[in-house]
């Protein structure tokens, strides 16, 4: 929620190119918009936060293997606050563990 407004993004579909961008101030009515395309990547959960005068995005892809890699990170949920960036996750290691990531804004 950002000024009134709830932002959510989104990918089209599972493992897809593209990411949209929805938005509302009274949860009935709804905007949408494309925002980017990484031709090659698959890309599934998103997270967005607002950082002093910015929206910051994060997301989490499962291709190509070389930018991937091969750990298991899932689904993602990026704040900010003072200064940090604040990143929580489940992490496939002996089950799944839900692990934090802080990370100070240069």
């Amino acid at each position: 929620m950002h000024n009134e407004t709830l932002y959510v993004t989104a990918v089209d579909i599972w493992d897809d190119e593209q990411v949209h961008v929805f938005a509302s101030c009274d949860l009935e009515n709804w905007e949408s918009w494309f925002t980017f395309e990484l031709p090659g990547y698959g890309i599934f959960n998103t997270s967005l936060t607002w950082a002093e005068s910015q929206f910051v995005l994060m997301f989490e892809i499962g291709k190509p293997e070389n930018e991937a890699g091969e750990r298991f990170t899932a689904p993602h949920c990026l704040h900010y606050l003072d200064g940090y960036y604040f990143d929580f996750y489940l992490e496939a290691h002996d089950g799944y563990e839900m692990r934090g990531l802080c990370v100070q804004k240069t």
